[in-house]
């Protein structure tokens, strides 16, 4: 059966490292080009990744369905 459950979840692993690499920078980075970088470059990658994980779960969830009519 094809899934693209697995892809999903490296997405998500990976939104959640950048995130926690990106909170890790807070301690040694805190001037206003941080904040300007964070809301340029980081703050709309997370609702895309959420996007995308919706998506990927619709695509399984039709698959699922597909493979299920063609038996």
């Amino acid at each position: 059966m094809v899934q693209v459950h697995h892809e999903e979840a490296i997405l998500m692993k990976a939104a959640h490292d950048l995130e926690m690499h990106w909170e890790m920078t807070a301690g040694n980075w805190r001037d206003k080009a941080r904040s300007g970088f964070g809301k340029k470059f980081l703050d709309p990658v997370i609702p895309e990744v959420k996007r995308a994980s919706d998506a990927i779960a619709q695509i399984n969830r039709l698959l699922d369905k597909a493979i299920r009519e063609c038996r």
